[in-house]
Order: C-alpha cells, then structure tokens, then sequence
C-alpha cells in the first residue's frame, strides 16, 4: 500500500515537471520570436514589430507615419556622414549615466575631441551654406525674381531653424528670458558677424564686395525694421507701460508675431512677382 502511494506521488511529480518544462520551452520560442522581429499582436488588436532585445515599437500605417520613416530612410546618408565626420564629445551627466546603464562618475573618453567636432561642424554648416546660396541665386536668375524676398523667405528660415530649436528647447526648461536673449542675439550676431567678417576678409584680400538691387533690398530692410519695432513694443514697451519688471511673452503675442511674418512674407511675395 505504501509503495503504491509513494509511486502515485512519483508519477503527480513528474507530470508537475513535464508541465513546467513545456510553459518554459513555450516562453522561450515567444522570446526567440521577439528577437528576431516577429510582428505580433496584443489581445486588444494593435499590431507591433518586435525589434532586436525585444523592444516593441507600433506601427504607424497613416500618411504622416510613412512621410517620416521616408525621412528617416533620406536622412540616413547625412547622419552617417554627420557621426563619422563629428566625434561624440558630449559630456556625461550622473543621469545620462544612470540611463545608459554606465557607471556614475563615468567620462566620454571623447571629450576631449570637442575642438574637432567644432571645426567639423562649422565646415558643414559652411558647405551647406555655400549650396543653399548657389541654389537661391539660380532660382532668382531663372525666375528673374528679388534676391532680397528669396533670402528673407527660404535662406533666412533655413538659417534660424536652429536657433528655433534652442529657444524652444530652453523655454520648455523655464527659461523664458534665456529664450528672448537667444532670438535677439541670433541676429546681433548674424549683422556683425555674418556680414561683418566675410567683408573684412575680402577687404584684406583686395576683393571688392558689390551690393546690387539696392531698391528691392531696401524693402526688405523697411519690413525688418517694422518687425523689430512691433516686437520691441509689445515686449518691452507693454512691460514700461504696465510696470513690470521684466517683458512677458504670452501665447496671444507669440500668434501675433507668427502672423506678422506670414504678413510681411505675403506682402513681399505680392510685390516680387508682380
């Protein structure tokens, strides 16, 4: 009698076992499946591609989801020539370590190349300044169009979009005023520096610099400053006239100065092409 129990709890043991081995096997192959990009679906119907180290990314099928994954896929030679070109110099956090899985007081061991990265960089910028403004001048010799109105509406836009990001990136940090000083000083640095040193240099190597159609860059200049009049006014003069402090910049005056430069654009464009 006892050795029938003792082979009745033998034979429950092994089925025991035999049951976890197969749930085992059965996680494993789902996490082989993972591995290798499988696509799944959940129980609630949404499908996902499970990428290598079975991170799971969704699928977007919309039209805006493949306009960025073709973006992506035209970006992809410029970034690759970008991390070849530029070493990673970027300095470490205690956080960016901590997410990185690295150890605290680790260091980028390339962060002494960050003379390099810059000298890299600004010759990128360079070259990409060079075709920007070669493309401008064929368009206005073909369309017999104002240099001035192209300038101001393409190379002048392509031009602030990185001071674009680092105001946003700051303000979203808090630093409203670090934002505005940015903005401001941009273009301090574009008059003095952007005009001021190309002429020099050309001037110290016997070069004539030669501005023509001044009358179509006067317009220009007339609708700059007429910007830069509205934006000092309700910055400034709003905070003198109120008391404050300090100028305030609200999302009613932010939509303002997006409609004055759709404005000023529109006006230019009118009076280019007709």
């Amino acid at each position: 009698m006892e050795d029938q129990r003792r082979s009745n709890r033998e034979k429950s043991q092994r089925l025991l076992e035999d049951g976890d081995d197969d749930e085992e096997k059965k996680n494993d192959d789902n996490d082989d499946a993972e591995m290798s990009g499988v696509k799944s679906s959940s129980g609630n119907g949404d499908v996902y591609v499970s990428l290598g180290g079975g991170d799971e990314k969704d699928v977007d099928y919309s039209f805006w989801g493949y306009m960025e994954y073709g973006m992506e896929f035209a970006l992809a030679p410029v970034r690759g020539a970008f991390g070849f070109t530029c070493p990673p110099c970027e300095v470490w956090t205690e956080e960016d370590n901590v997410e990185a899985g690295r150890d605290k007081d680790a260091k980028n061991p390339y962060e002494w190349t960050w003379p390099i990265t810059f000298i890299v960089a600004f010759l990128w910028v360079s070259l990409f300044s060079f075709v920007i403004s070669a493309v401008v001048q064929r368009w206005c010799d073909l369309l017999n169009a104002d240099v001035g109105f192209f300038g101001m509406a393409i190379v002048a836009v392509g031009a602030e979009i990185p001071d674009t990001i680092q105001s946003v990136t700051v303000a979203k940090r808090g630093y409203g005023a670090m934002a505005v000083s940015n903005c401001l000083g941009s273009q301090i640095c574009n008059i003095c520096l952007g005009l001021g040193l190309p002429w020099t240099i050309s001037a110290m190597l016997g070069k004539k610099v030669g501005i023509h159609q001044e009358k179509n860059l006067q317009k220009t200049a007339f609708f700059q400053v007429g910007i830069v009049s509205v934006v000092c006014f309700t910055l400034l003069g709003f905070a003198i006239i109120q008391g404050e402090n300090k100028a305030s910049l609200t999302k009613m005056k932010g939509r303002l100065y997006l409609l004055l430069y759709a404005g000023v654009l529109i006006t230019l464009a009118i009076m280019t092409f007709s």
